[in-house]
């Protein structure tokens, strides 16, 4: 932020500009993703500018929505670790969404001061520990990127040590080039001395790979000069300037004025060894530029074929090419219950007054009007920059953009393209889940259309919230656990103007399920002319999660079928004749030779989304269920086997199925990671 020019280089880890909310500053933690867009000058002989599209996030796993909403609109990431505490299961969790979606990682050691000022930890068990936090997190990154695995190693530079509090930090180059530029060297000479198992030996003044009577130059070179600087000037030691000076440290006459004082040495810390300047360099030579990330990235963003021009256009980050642009979440207005669109401009030019096609979360190619919204214009692009906001006629695809004119056709995210075959980019998935709900009411049902205004506003604020209306009129809101409950709650009193609302103690919601193949159950149409015959029975947990993560659906029968058949030893018969999947659950259509059948297929399918959303148990999702169709018996009148006729027969036969194949409530797992020192 202050190298963008946004604050003073004084005000940097103190003023938290990202923190826009007053319950993030009250709390002191990020809540919401927050985008910033930079334009920051770099390079010594000539520099150029860059442009930067920060998105800070939270850290906190209630949260995780959002980070997962950064991650879909960004090409690097920045990972912080806090160097005591280690590698937390929450940064395992968001690295592997990283990762997934092909960011460039970058690593962070932060709190780097409490080594000195707090542990007191001598150089090689400060090496030991830094290299432990490296080590650990490049054991995960070999895990989740198994092809061409980006390592992070301080002698390359894409590791820094930070204390952003205090904005100071520095990497092994910049104590690199401050010892070239002392013996008139190189400094590539001097990053593998500074980092790794090279040695220094006092009494030869020589380097070399023993250890024998050597020091590790990470231990002689930076830690320790840096250690004794701390301790001559939080004590005030009479040869402090000397020790100063060994860590390439000179006072300046302004802060010889703070000498004694309790901020002295982290005035000079922040002046001598800035954090800016070495988080810059790392993010602008090791995170790739738009049409270097987009290469990688296209395959896992795109849902359209490899050979169109907006596969190519996407691929290229090409200004020229359709626009398409993925529209990750909403973030409030603060007026009038608007929302700004926040997104990535993945190709093309978005302008002001722009006419485009809106495609929702739920939108497929195929599926006509349903989700879509075409010749809708765009009336605003905002560039935004953290709380402020900035009008613009157009901007370039490779940035990050809030559109005004898109969110009332969109609930929490979606695609805007040109592209007359409008595919959409993928939908994001969560690492979290909304399992902690409460019910939510009016105190005055006479305010109840003020009430629902609410919600829906709430609902589009927030990634991961679920908000439902069930059949005693309450809604309710479903979090990743009570903080998250417990901001939106607050949220939705400041949508409400302060209106008074009743709200239930938390409670965790049910799945239901079955235990073992059904008898095949019958039933027959209102009109009694058509028959449905099915069976239901347990989906193995390593097949439910699959189809719970989104990687496999009908509209890839080909990558599902052999997903199916190679690791679940399905029939490959059978696989052809999937008719839907939903919520880690699957129907099938197991018949051979009915005439008519497809002119059902759709009422059936929508008879089997309606029922697994509410289980016959006690209305409850199910989950893990596959429904098959072993026999259908169709009047052959068009008129007597209409949607009327099949959409509740099959519902029934579907509950029917469900109860005779030992029918059971799975309860959500609280699974958690604790982490003590060895």
């Amino acid at each position: 932020m202050a190298a963008g020019g946004l604050i003073s280089f004084d005000e940097a880890g103190t003023k938290r500009v990202t923190d826009t909310r007053t319950d993030e500053k009250e709390r002191g933690i990020t809540i919401k993703s927050t985008g910033v867009a930079l334009q920051i000058e770099y390079g010594e002989e000539n520099p150029k500018l860059y442009n930067i599209n920060l998105v800070d996030t939270p850290g906190h796993i209630d949260f995780s929505s959002e980070v997962t909403a950064a991650i879909r609109i960004t090409d690097g990431a920045v990972v912080l670790v806090d160097s005591v505490e280690g590698v937390s299961a929450q940064t395992e969790t968001v690295l592997r969404q990283a990762l997934a979606e092909r960011l460039q990682p970058v690593l962070v050691i932060n709190k780097i001061d409490r080594y000195f000022t707090e542990l007191k930890l001598n150089g090689d068990e400060a090496y030991e520990k830094l290299r432990s936090i490296i080590a650990r997190v490049n054991d995960m990154i070999e895990l989740y990127q198994p092809e061409n695995p980006t390592v992070l190693d301080p002698q390359v530079g894409n590791v820094i040590f930070s204390c952003a509090r205090y904005n100071w930090g520095f990497s092994i180059k910049t104590f690199a080039e401050l010892y070239a530029k002392k013996a008139g060297k190189s400094p590539a000479q001097y990053m593998g001395i500074l980092w790794g198992d090279t040695f220094f030996n006092p009494e030869t003044k020589k380097i070399s790979k023993s250890s024998a009577g050597g020091v590790r130059g990470f231990a002689h070179f930076i830690y320790e000069p840096l250690k004794n600087a701390i301790n001559a000037m939080q004590n005030n030691t009479s040869n402090m300037v000397e020790v100063l000076e060994q860590a390439f440290i000179v006072l300046t006459n302004e802060e010889k004025k703070y000498i004694g004082d309790d901020q002295f040495s982290r005035r000079v810390l922040r002046r001598a060894f800035p954090l800016a300047p070495v988080v810059v360099d790392c993010i602008i030579k090791f995170l790739p530029p738009p049409y270097e990330a987009q290469r990688r990235k296209v395959d896992v963003l795109y849902t359209g074929p490899y050979d169109s021009s907006t596969y190519k256009g996407i691929q290229m980050c090409d200004p020229d090419a359709p626009l398409v642009i993925y529209i990750s979440k909403m973030v409030p207005t603060g007026t009038g219950g608007t929302f700004y669109a926040f997104g990535r401009i993945f190709s093309g030019t978005v302008s002001m007054g722009q006419k485009v096609s809106i495609l929702g979360a739920n939108y497929e190619h195929g599926d006509g009007k349903k989700d879509c919204f075409d010749n809708k214009s765009i009336q605003r692009v905002i560039r935004l920059i953290g709380a402020k906001t900035e009008s613009v006629d157009e901007m370039k695809c490779g940035n990050t953009v809030a559109l005004v004119g898109v969110s009332e056709y969109l609930l929490k995210s979606g695609t805007v393209t040109t592209c007359p075959d409008k595919y959409p980019i993928r939908t994001m998935k969560f690492s979290v889940s909304p399992v902690v709900r409460v019910a939510v009411s009016p105190k005055n049902m006479a305010e109840v259309g003020k009430f629902k205004e609410g919600m829906i506003r709430l609902s589009k604020s927030d990634p991961c919230l679920k908000v439902e209306l069930v059949d005693t009129g309450d809604f309710v809101i479903g979090g990743a656990g009570k903080l998250h409950l417990e901001i939106a709650i607050n949220d939705l009193r400041e949508f409400l103007n302060g209106m008074e609302i009743i709200v239930s103690e938390p409670v965790v919601p049910y799945k239901e399920t079955v235990s073992k193949l059904s008898e095949v159950c019958l039933s027959k149409s209102p009109n009694k002319h058509n028959r449905l015959y099915c069976t239901a029975e347990p989906l193995s947990e390593e097949l439910t999660q699959d189809l719970e993560s989104g990687e496999y659906s009908t509209k890839d029968l080909q990558k599902l079928g052999r997903r199916l058949i190679d690791v679940h030893g399905w029939d490959k018969g059978l696989v052809g004749k999937i008719w839907a999947i939903n919520d880690g659950n699957i129907l099938v259509d197991g018949t051979k030779g009915i005439d008519y059948l497809n002119e059902i297929k759709d009422a059936c399918v929508s008879a089997f989304n309606w029922y697994v959303g509410s289980g016959v148990l006690c209305e409850e999702q199910v989950r893990g269920v596959k429904f098959q169709f072993v026999d259908v018996k169709l009047h052959a009148d068009t008129i007597h086997r209409g949607s009327g006729q099949i959409l509740p027969t099959a519902r029934r036969v579907y509950s029917a199925a469900f109860l005779l194949a030992g029918p059971k409530l799975m309860e959500p797992v609280y699974s958690i990671n604790v982490q003590v020192d060895d």
